[in-house]
């Protein structure tokens, strides 16, 4: 250091006389030397305004404007520096400076299982120390095995062990809600698990249930997660009525059967084969529908099958349509069509008609309607009232009228034209109409023929000429007519027509009638059976019994009661009779009874009415299906009711 003085002074004069500047040395960097001569040392090589050595590192004087605290990790990269924007994670680079790793965004140890950049494996590969599995690298409390409580169905994997956070209790189904599957598809977007959604579990914290789990019936668990009630085993709609008293659920707890789906409250009875199917309590009887229309003095019903209709007829004194407001008519006739199929609860269209009446206090004593299949629209009506004439007595009309189906209208009206109607002196209290192939109608009329004998009085058919019918074309007629001082007692009367013109005949009159039957009746009702032209017969024997007899070799029913009404129908050589009896029950009650046999009446059921009591009854088979109408009357009100009813049989 001595030396220093003379040497610069040497120097200088040698400059001074002209000497070349010695050549400067290459900067060193970090080194604290200016070797350079630009007046600093170099400590940002870059220029990214960042030094590549720490102050405590550095020997020499600090550039001025340099940060202290912050060193630049790679000086020889501009794009390099602490806070560079430039950084991306997963390439390997730590381009921001931040010392961790570039596999490790959030520091928390554990390297990315994948780029969730891109979704695929890292490009250039980990190659550093740090254990990978972290499926979300930019929240440092989620990592492998942390120890948090993952929470179910928020679709996060806190600890990233891909576990099926959607099936909490792992019976291997998942609790399907729109929260849950929308939070299903982020968690798969997010960590790739793989995972196959299974839904319909109903419940996740039972591993016992679940879709195709065995359930236990009636215990109130849906563990098979089917979504039935548990107390419907068959699936009809109904809870079994055997668990009433702890049932909570929505459904009809009445349910007589249910490992029956065909056996319910709302399904059809079928008769004849010993089975509740509405579970009323009585195997072979249904429920009754009743049209709402109010009436007074109603005649027994009709039923006829016409095409694909069924028509129910009645007759009554007084009607009040249900209308508003509503309309009275006087001795209606009224008809309820029936169209296609007949259910349990079918509804009718229902038309009146008002047939040659025009006085204010007309009686009706009966009323019959028939169909013929080759005639499909055309009906044949018979009615008999009577009115009080201006001197004070009465005269009967028996009438005979054609009803026609208007496929527009959709109802049956009056045929033109209009077929006549014969005044008797004393009133028709029963008569048949018959629908001949040829499309007449043809009626019989019983009337009582006066203080002498009983007659019968035929009308004729279209355009009021008379009709000669044969044995093929009408097989029989039956009526009934009281017989002559006779006057509590009725006789059957079976009428077969000879040719030729007739319109008057005395049931005395051989040739006429195939006979007399001249046993004393106390029952009202016969009917003709469309078997071998034979007659249901009603009677009281000696006993005071009363039977009812069939056709052929068919045995007698006998009965405690009286029978007031009758009539039978044969399908497939098994005869169905519905009779109305006096009170069987004890209820004080007229009853209504269904009785059937193909060589004996064997079976028998009594149909429930309520408070009402059955005045009259008729029944047809309808495809297989069997339907009963009557006519009832509440005793206590004075309430009368047309109904109806529809059974299946296995007849």
């Amino acid at each position: 250091m001595r030396h220093t003085a003379p040497l610069l002074v040497a120097l200088a004069l040698v400059a001074c006389q002209g000497t070349p500047e010695p050549e400067l040395s290459e900067e060193i960097p970090y080194d604290g030397v200016d070797q350079d001569g630009d007046g600093e040392d170099l400590v940002d090589v870059d220029g990214d305004g960042f030094a590549g050595v720490a102050l405590g590192d550095y020997p020499g004087t600090w550039p001025a404007g340099l940060p202290t605290d912050l060193v630049d990790c790679d000086d020889t990269d501009p794009d390099v520096y602490p806070g560079s924007p430039l950084e991306v994670p997963y390439d390997g680079l730590d381009t921001d400076c931040g010392a961790n790793d570039d596999y490790d965004v959030d520091g928390d140890g554990f390297v990315a299982t994948f780029n969730p950049n891109t979704g695929l494996p890292h490009d250039p590969p980990y190659a550093g120390s740090l254990p990978s599995g972290d499926c979300n690298d930019l929240d440092a409390a989620v990592f492998p095995g942390a120890d948090v409580v993952d929470e179910p169905y928020d679709g996060v994997d806190m600890d990233c062990d891909c576990a099926d956070e959607f099936d909490v209790d792992g019976d291997g189904y998942m609790l399907r809600t729109e929260a849950t599957e929308a939070a299903f598809q982020r968690y798969e977007a997010a960590y790739q698990c793989g995972l196959t959604a299974r839904w319909g579990d109903c419940d996740d914290g039972a591993a016992s249930v679940h879709p195709g789990a065995f359930d236990t019936w009636y215990d109130g668990e849906d563990t098979d997660c089917d979504g039935a009630d548990d107390y419907d085993m068959d699936g009809d709609g109904y809870a079994s009525a055997l668990y009433a008293d702890v049932y909570d659920g929505s459904l009809p707890v009445t349910d007589c059967a249910d490992d029956l789906p065909d056996v319910h409250p709302d399904t059809l009875e079928w008769l004849g084969d010993d089975v509740d199917q509405d579970c009323n309590g009585n195997p072979d009887a249904g429920a009754f529908v009743t049209f709402d229309m109010e009436v007074e003095g109603l005649r027994r019903p009709n039923l006829v099958r016409d095409g694909n209709r069924t028509v129910l007829l009645w007759g009554a004194d007084r009607s009040v349509q249900p209308v508003v407001p509503p309309l009275e008519v006087f001795t209606p006739v009224g008809l309820a069509t029936f169209e296609g199929a007949l259910g349990r609860l079918s509804q009718p269209t229902v038309t009146q008609f008002v047939l040659g009446v025009n006085a204010a206090d007309p009686r009706g004593y009966g009323i019959d309607l028939a169909s013929h299949p080759d005639h499909e629209g055309i009906l044949g009506l018979a009615t008999s009232l009577q009115r009080p004439a201006a001197n004070g007595s009465d005269f009967t009309y028996f009438r005979l009228d054609t009803l026609v189906w208007n496929d527009v209208s959709r109802v049956y009206s009056n045929g033109s034209p209009a077929l006549r109607a014969i005044s008797t002196g004393a009133p028709v209290r029963d008569h048949e109409v018959v629908v001949a192939p040829d499309g007449s109608v043809f009626g019989i009329g019983c009337s009582e023929g006066g203080s002498s004998v009983a007659a019968m009085t035929r009308s004729a058919g279209y355009y009021s000429r008379a009709y000669a019918h044969d044995d093929e074309l009408l097989p029989g007629v039956a009526c009934t007519a009281s017989l002559p001082g006779e006057d509590a007692y009725q006789a059957v009367v079976h009428v077969q027509p000879a040719d030729g013109p007739l319109e008057q005949w005395d049931v005395t009159s051989t040739g006429m009638t195939e006979g007399v039957v001249d046993t004393a009746y106390a029952g009202q009702s016969f009917d003709l059976v469309n078997r071998d032209g034979e007659l249901l017969t009603v009677y009281n024997a000696a006993t005071g019994t009363t039977w009812v007899e069939g056709p052929g070799v068919l045995e007698t029913l006998a009965l405690s009661t009286a029978v007031r009404d009758a009539h039978t129908v044969d399908h497939n050589g098994t005869l169905v009779a519905a009779l109305v009896t006096e009170d069987q029950d004890g209820d004080g009650l007229d009853d209504l009874v269904l009785t059937w046999g193909r060589d004996a009446w064997f079976e028998r059921t009594t149909l429930d009415l309520g408070l009402f009591e059955p005045t009259g009854a008729d029944l047809v088979v309808i495809d297989g299906r069997l339907m009963v109408a009557v006519t009832a009357m509440r005793p206590d009100t004075g309430v009368e009711r047309v109904r109806w009813m529809v059974l299946g049989h296995t007849l």
